[in-house]
């Protein structure tokens, strides 16, 4: 039986979601591959939204510099792992929800399970390699893939932000993949989107996150009804504040998402074969 308290809390958000699609929301099952910066805006907003059951997949401990963009974290819990963090804010605020946490680098044993329940994966990356790891695990086990991220390029003078902005990618198991929406060989090991690798900490901001995270959330809502709204790229351009979509397609020879792409896929397990895959396709795997 529903609370009034209950009743209360999601009543805003009814007002503006058709019934089909709050069931939807509450049914949804929530991969987050990532819990940093984005990660943390993403699933902020869309445990808001009603989202209740989530899996959080991320290897690291929060740390100082994380405090700018996590505002969910309170200081005592530096060294503690995000994705157990995470998990604490959301089961105090709502005990409902079913938040499972695996603290470990994707890919690993544990996600995959997950992988084969989602409704959607969510992946707030930062190595490119990694992205496409988890692009073409979604595709083996039929599930679709939301990419995020956000990135810089610095004046080489002053050091300071001359572009930024971020973009949603959209990669379904019969879709493009997230090579032919935008990634190329030659960004494989960035940081960013934009920025190359460098040992100086990289610009991180919670305003830039946030919004990246809410169109990444806007468009988890359309995804929801599973059907093609004919779009598959959100780009987003700080300097103007102005956001771009676009319909992007596949390229034809794709070992990702190409025509003869899913018997390469399907052949697919983990580690070396799935390595051998992306180093054919030209995505060499480099350590950050």
């Amino acid at each position: 039986m529903t609370s009034s308290f209950e009743t209360t809390r999601w009543d805003r958000n009814l007002l503006w979601m058709t019934p089909p699609l709050v069931e939807a929301v509450n049914q949804a099952h929530l991969v987050i591959i990532g819990c940093g910066g984005m990660g943390i805006a993403f699933i902020v907003n869309a445990a808001h939204l009603g989202f209740r059951k989530f899996t959080l997949c991320d290897p690291d401990t929060l740390d100082e510099t994380n405090l700018n963009r996590y505002p969910i974290a309170l200081p005592d819990q530096v060294g503690q792992p995000k994705v157990e963090v995470i998990q604490s804010y959301l089961t105090a605020r709502f005990p409902e929800f079913v938040v499972d946490c695996i603290p470990e680098a994707f890919p690993n044993e544990r996600i995959l399970p997950a992988l084969s329940s989602a409704t959607q994966v969510v992946s707030c990356l930062d190595r490119v390699h990694t992205r496409i790891e988890a692009d073409v695990l979604c595709r083996k086990h039929r599930c679709g893939l939301i990419d995020l991220g956000a990135g810089f390029i610095l004046d080489s003078t002053t050091g300071m932000p001359i572009v930024a902005g971020g973009q949603v990618l959209l990669s379904r198991p019969d879709g493009p993949c997230l090579m032919c929406l935008g990634f190329a060989g030659d960004v494989v090991g960035a940081n960013t989107y934009f920025a190359p690798l460098t040992d100086r900490p990289e610009p991180s901001s919670l305003l830039l996150n946030s919004v990246v995270a809410a169109l990444g959330v806007e468009c988890l809502l359309k995804e929801l009804p599973d059907q093609d709204w004919g779009v598959n790229r959100v780009n987003y351009e700080r300097n103007t504040l102005s956001c771009r979509t676009e319909l992007l397609p596949s390229r034809p020879d794709c070992r990702v998402c190409g025509v003869e792409a899913e018997e390469d896929i399907l052949s697919v397990t983990e580690g070396k074969q799935l390595g051998q895959l992306l180093t054919e396709e030209g995505i060499a795997c480099k350590t950050a």
